[in-house]
């Protein structure tokens, strides 16, 4: 056949016609003495492995099926594929997989089941995505990893704010979707990244949106420990958001919301660091703290040696 001729020369150099076994297909995952010496087995995997992850690179469909013809399509060997085609954001070979899946004896879940171990390789590629969502559609917002979350937590992860839209988009309610262990919503993930240093993600921005676009509800929401955003969020000493959450909450009820454990958002900022830890991380603790006495969350007769604790924190900080 023509076609086949455009291959002719894909083994390996030094192999001639004779011993390239060229009526056998070969089996990268599975060593056969048949193959001959383990060296020279070993040798013509990494060049197949290199000529299919060239084919992934370039998205070139046409080579990679031509290649296919001279490998065992073993799983083991599927799931290499599919798993470093969204490392390279690959779309057409994976719109050749999803097509073609009945004919490699493929589930639904063996592609999709790819795209959450490896999806910080094309969260960037807003193309990639907006590609994957025609193929798949909605399933791409199901989508589960070994955590619990699901596609919008790792929007966060995207410097491009336009993924939002996308989402808002495609299926609003996505933003609704919770962790299904722990029944965390997306302002919990919120909750535990700095506004400041992770301004490149655009965090801010993303919380603003979500407000914008109704979603405030979402700060009020618990997780399955009874813990809302608000719990996280002062946990970990993030300014940023309690300021934001502030400005949409007001003096509400939330920031006296009792988790499963009898502590509010509130109480959390009494439980904290000592005086062994940096200064840098006592100074956070400090200021969150007058911001939240300033707002008249903290009264004065409120737990008074843990009042007095942070302010002497907060003297020796600016020591």
């Amino acid at each position: 056949m023509k076609e086949m001729g455009k291959t002719k020369n894909i083994s390996p150099k030094g192999q001639n016609k004779k011993n390239s076994y060229p009526y056998k297909k070969f089996d990268m995952f599975n060593y056969s003495p048949s193959y001959g010496p383990l060296e020279e087995y070993l040798s013509k995997r990494d060049y197949f492995e290199q000529l299919f992850l060239k084919c992934l690179e370039k998205d070139d469909v046409e080579n990679l099926v031509l290649s296919l013809e001279r490998v065992k399509t073993t799983k083991a060997f599927l799931e290499f594929l599919i798993r470093n085609s969204y490392q390279f954001s690959s779309i057409e070979v994976l719109r050749f997989f999803w097509e073609n899946k009945h004919k490699f004896s493929l589930t639904e879940d063996d592609i999709l089941g790819g795209l959450h171990p490896h999806i910080f390789g094309c969260i960037n590629n807003l193309s990639f995505i907006c590609s994957f969502y025609e193929l798949v559609g909605d399933k791409l917002f199901s989508l589960v990893d070994k955590s619990g979350n699901k596609f919008v937590v790792y929007a966060l992860s995207s410097e491009d704010l336009d993924i939002f839209d996308f989402i808002y988009e495609k299926k609003r309610s996505a933003f609704e979707e919770r962790n299904i262990f722990n029944e965390e919503n997306i302002m919990h993930n919120i909750a535990l990244l700095s506004f400041e240093f992770n301004f490149f993600l655009k965090i801010k921005e993303k919380f603003d949106f979500l407000i914008e676009k109704g979603f405030s509800h979402l700060l009020s929401s618990p997780d399955i420990y009874g813990n809302l955003p608000l719990h996280f969020a002062i946990a970990v000493r993030n300014m940023g958001f309690v300021e934001n959450a502030f400005k949409v909450l007001g003096k509400d009820s939330s920031w006296f919301y009792e988790n499963k454990d009898g502590k509010t958002p509130i109480d959390l900022i009494y439980k904290g660091e000592d005086f062994e830890v940096p200064i840098e991380v006592r100074k956070r603790r400090g200021k969150l703290f007058l911001y939240l006495y300033d707002k008249g969350l903290v009264q004065e007769n409120e737990n008074k040696k843990e009042i007095r604790k942070i302010l002497k924190s907060i003297k020796l900080s600016k020591n």
